[in-house]
Protein backbone atom coordinates (compact mmCIF):
# COMPACT_ATOMS: atom_id res chain seq x y z
CA UNK A 1 0.00 0.00 0.00
CA UNK A 2 1.22 3.49 -0.83
CA UNK A 3 0.01 7.04 -0.29
CA UNK A 4 0.26 10.14 -2.47
CA UNK A 5 -0.72 13.61 -1.31
CA UNK A 6 -2.38 15.90 -3.84
CA UNK A 7 -2.13 19.55 -2.82
CA UNK A 8 -4.52 22.27 -3.92
CA UNK A 9 -6.74 24.70 -2.07
CA UNK A 10 -7.81 21.63 -0.06
CA UNK A 11 -5.45 18.65 0.36
CA UNK A 12 -6.35 15.24 -1.03
CA UNK A 13 -4.74 11.88 -0.37
CA UNK A 14 -4.62 9.07 -2.92
CA UNK A 15 -4.35 5.60 -1.39
CA UNK A 16 -2.81 3.08 -3.81
CA UNK A 17 -3.97 -0.46 -3.02
CA UNK A 18 -2.88 -3.82 -4.30
CA UNK A 19 -5.49 -6.53 -4.71
CA UNK A 20 -7.02 -7.68 -1.38
CA UNK A 21 -5.61 -4.73 0.58
CA UNK A 22 -8.02 -2.69 2.71
CA UNK A 23 -8.22 0.84 4.09
CA UNK A 24 -10.61 2.17 6.74
CA UNK A 25 -12.09 5.67 6.52
CA UNK A 26 -12.86 7.06 9.96
CA UNK A 27 -14.65 10.11 8.59
CA UNK A 28 -17.77 9.35 6.55
CA UNK A 29 -18.22 11.43 3.41
CA UNK A 30 -14.48 11.67 2.70
CA UNK A 31 -14.51 9.44 -0.43
CA UNK A 32 -13.91 11.42 -3.64
CA UNK A 33 -13.14 8.94 -6.44
CA UNK A 34 -11.52 5.58 -7.21
CA UNK A 35 -9.90 3.59 -10.01
CA UNK A 36 -10.10 -0.18 -10.36
CA UNK A 37 -12.55 -2.43 -8.53
CA UNK A 38 -13.26 -1.28 -5.00
CA UNK A 39 -15.89 -2.52 -2.54
CA UNK A 40 -17.14 -0.36 0.34
CA UNK A 41 -18.49 -1.83 3.58
CA UNK A 42 -19.89 0.15 6.51
CA UNK A 43 -18.62 -1.12 9.86
CA UNK A 44 -20.80 -0.69 12.96
CA UNK A 45 -18.66 -0.57 16.09
CA UNK A 46 -21.02 -0.91 19.05
CA UNK A 47 -18.51 -1.73 21.75
CA UNK A 48 -18.41 0.76 24.63
CA UNK A 49 -15.02 2.19 23.74
CA UNK A 50 -16.02 2.95 20.14
CA UNK A 51 -19.30 4.56 21.17
CA UNK A 52 -17.61 6.82 23.71
CA UNK A 53 -14.84 7.84 21.29
CA UNK A 54 -17.33 8.69 18.55
CA UNK A 55 -16.13 6.25 15.86
CA UNK A 56 -19.31 4.14 15.87
CA UNK A 57 -19.57 3.89 12.07
CA UNK A 58 -16.50 3.57 9.86
CA UNK A 59 -16.19 2.52 6.21
CA UNK A 60 -13.82 -0.20 5.04
CA UNK A 61 -12.72 -0.14 1.39
CA UNK A 62 -11.44 -3.41 -0.10
CA UNK A 63 -9.47 -3.61 -3.36
CA UNK A 64 -10.85 -6.38 -5.59
CA UNK A 65 -8.08 -5.52 -8.07
CA UNK A 66 -5.08 -3.18 -8.04
CA UNK A 67 -6.84 0.10 -7.29
CA UNK A 68 -6.52 3.63 -6.00
CA UNK A 69 -8.90 5.77 -3.96
CA UNK A 70 -8.84 9.53 -3.43
CA UNK A 71 -10.06 10.87 -0.09
CA UNK A 72 -10.56 14.46 1.04
CA UNK A 73 -11.06 15.71 4.60
CA UNK A 74 -14.34 17.56 4.96
CA UNK A 75 -12.89 20.44 6.99
CA UNK A 76 -9.13 20.70 7.50
CA UNK A 77 -5.97 22.11 6.00
CA UNK A 78 -3.29 19.57 6.88
CA UNK A 79 -2.73 15.84 6.47
CA UNK A 80 0.08 13.72 7.92
CA UNK A 81 1.00 10.10 7.12
CA UNK A 82 2.29 8.04 10.06
CA UNK A 83 3.57 4.45 10.10
CA UNK A 84 3.17 2.52 13.35
CA UNK A 85 5.30 -0.52 14.12
CA UNK A 86 4.06 -3.71 15.80
CA UNK A 87 2.67 -2.80 19.23
CA UNK A 88 3.28 0.94 18.78
CA UNK A 89 0.41 3.03 20.15
CA UNK A 90 -0.81 6.58 19.65
CA UNK A 91 -3.63 8.53 21.29
CA UNK A 92 -5.49 10.56 18.64
CA UNK A 93 -8.24 13.15 19.09
CA UNK A 94 -11.36 11.71 17.48
CA UNK A 95 -11.82 14.63 15.05
CA UNK A 96 -8.26 14.18 13.78
CA UNK A 97 -8.07 10.49 12.84
CA UNK A 98 -8.76 10.35 9.10
CA UNK A 99 -7.68 7.00 7.60
CA UNK A 100 -6.26 3.74 8.98
CA UNK A 101 -4.97 0.46 7.56
CA UNK A 102 -7.11 -2.59 8.24
CA UNK A 103 -4.20 -3.95 10.32
CA UNK A 104 -4.48 -1.04 12.77
CA UNK A 105 -6.59 -1.65 15.87
CA UNK A 106 -8.82 1.20 17.06
CA UNK A 107 -10.30 1.38 20.55
CA UNK A 108 -11.78 3.91 22.95
CA UNK A 109 -9.68 5.53 25.67
CA UNK A 110 -10.59 7.44 28.84
CA UNK A 111 -8.60 10.64 29.25
CA UNK A 112 -10.26 11.22 32.61
CA UNK A 113 -8.82 7.98 34.00
CA UNK A 114 -5.41 8.71 32.46
CA UNK A 115 -5.11 12.16 34.03
CA UNK A 116 -6.94 11.15 37.24
CA UNK A 117 -9.04 14.32 37.24
CA UNK A 118 -12.75 15.18 37.32
CA UNK A 119 -14.94 15.18 34.22
CA UNK A 120 -15.32 18.97 34.46
CA UNK A 121 -11.57 19.56 34.46
CA UNK A 122 -11.20 17.14 31.55
CA UNK A 123 -13.71 19.20 29.56
CA UNK A 124 -11.89 22.42 30.47
CA UNK A 125 -8.64 20.99 29.08
CA UNK A 126 -10.02 21.19 25.49
CA UNK A 127 -8.90 17.58 24.93
CA UNK A 128 -11.32 14.81 24.01
CA UNK A 129 -12.74 13.05 27.05
CA UNK A 130 -12.70 9.81 25.06
CA UNK A 131 -10.02 9.96 22.32
CA UNK A 132 -9.10 7.02 20.08
CA UNK A 133 -6.27 4.67 21.01
CA UNK A 134 -4.52 3.52 17.82
CA UNK A 135 -2.46 0.32 17.98
CA UNK A 136 -0.05 -0.75 15.20
CA UNK A 137 1.21 -2.19 13.00
CA UNK A 138 0.04 -0.20 10.01
CA UNK A 139 -0.37 3.24 8.51
CA UNK A 140 -2.70 6.03 9.57
CA UNK A 141 -3.46 9.51 8.26
CA UNK A 142 -4.20 12.27 10.75
CA UNK A 143 -5.75 15.62 9.84
CA UNK A 144 -5.48 19.06 11.38
CA UNK A 145 -6.62 22.65 11.10
CA UNK A 146 -3.72 24.45 9.48
CA UNK A 147 -0.37 22.70 9.24
CA UNK A 148 0.72 19.79 11.43
CA UNK A 149 3.98 19.84 13.37
CA UNK A 150 5.64 16.98 15.26
CA UNK A 151 7.47 17.63 18.52
CA UNK A 152 9.85 15.17 20.18
CA UNK A 153 9.85 15.64 23.93
CA UNK A 154 13.17 15.01 25.66
CA UNK A 155 12.24 15.23 29.35
CA UNK A 156 11.63 18.97 29.01
CA UNK A 157 7.99 19.82 29.90
CA UNK A 158 6.05 22.00 27.50
CA UNK A 159 2.75 23.84 28.08
CA UNK A 160 0.31 23.58 25.17
CA UNK A 161 -3.14 25.01 24.50
CA UNK A 162 -5.28 21.85 24.48
CA UNK A 163 -7.05 22.80 21.24
CA UNK A 164 -3.79 22.48 19.32
CA UNK A 165 -3.07 18.90 20.42
CA UNK A 166 -4.16 16.25 17.91
CA UNK A 167 -2.12 13.15 18.85
CA UNK A 168 0.53 11.98 21.32
CA UNK A 169 2.32 8.91 22.64
CA UNK A 170 0.69 7.19 25.64
CA UNK A 171 4.09 7.39 27.38
CA UNK A 172 3.90 11.19 27.47
CA UNK A 173 3.00 12.58 30.91
CA UNK A 174 0.02 14.95 30.88
CA UNK A 175 -1.44 17.29 33.47
CA UNK A 176 -3.52 20.46 33.51
CA UNK A 177 -1.95 23.80 34.39
CA UNK A 178 -3.56 27.19 34.86
CA UNK A 179 -1.89 30.22 33.30
CA UNK A 180 -4.71 32.75 33.45
CA UNK A 181 -8.08 33.51 34.99
CA UNK A 182 -11.65 34.51 34.18
CA UNK A 183 -10.59 37.73 32.44
CA UNK A 184 -8.32 35.81 30.04
CA UNK A 185 -11.04 33.25 29.27
CA UNK A 186 -13.58 35.99 28.48
CA UNK A 187 -11.32 38.15 26.33
CA UNK A 188 -8.71 35.86 24.76
CA UNK A 189 -9.84 32.29 25.52
CA UNK A 190 -6.64 31.69 27.46
CA UNK A 191 -6.58 30.38 31.00
CA UNK A 192 -7.68 26.89 31.93
CA UNK A 193 -7.07 25.04 28.66
CA UNK A 194 -3.33 24.51 28.94
CA UNK A 195 -1.89 21.02 29.13
CA UNK A 196 1.62 20.35 30.37
CA UNK A 197 3.30 17.45 28.60
CA UNK A 198 6.60 15.93 29.64
CA UNK A 199 8.74 12.84 29.62
CA UNK A 200 9.80 11.23 26.36
CA UNK A 201 7.61 10.74 23.31
CA UNK A 202 5.99 12.40 20.32
CA UNK A 203 3.30 15.07 20.27
CA UNK A 204 1.52 16.24 17.11
CA UNK A 205 0.13 19.78 17.05
CA UNK A 206 -2.10 21.67 14.62
CA UNK A 207 -1.40 25.31 13.78
CA UNK A 208 -5.05 26.36 13.77
CA UNK A 209 -8.13 25.45 15.80
CA UNK A 210 -11.81 25.09 14.96
CA UNK A 211 -12.77 28.59 16.14
CA UNK A 212 -9.98 30.25 14.13
CA UNK A 213 -11.81 29.01 11.03
CA UNK A 214 -14.86 30.98 12.21
CA UNK A 215 -14.02 34.39 13.64
CA UNK A 216 -13.44 35.20 17.27
CA UNK A 217 -10.98 34.56 20.01
CA UNK A 218 -12.62 34.85 23.41
CA UNK A 219 -16.20 34.23 24.49
CA UNK A 220 -17.06 37.89 23.87
CA UNK A 221 -15.71 37.69 20.29
CA UNK A 222 -17.53 34.38 19.81
CA UNK A 223 -20.87 36.19 20.20
CA UNK A 224 -20.11 38.09 16.96
CA UNK A 225 -20.33 34.82 15.00
CA UNK A 226 -24.10 34.74 15.56
CA UNK A 227 -24.79 38.34 14.47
Amino acid sequence: MDYRFIHGSVPLVEVILQKDQKITSIKNGSYVSSRGKVKAKSMLNIRKGHILSGNVVTTEYSALSDSSIIFSPIVCDGLEHLTLSEGEKLIVERDNLFLADSTVKLSGYSLRNRMNISLLRTLISDLDVFPILVNGPGDIIISGYGGIVKMDLENIPIKIDGEHIIAYDPAVNTKLVRVGGLREILFSREGFSHVEMGGRGKVYLQHGVRLSHSSGSGIIDLINIFR
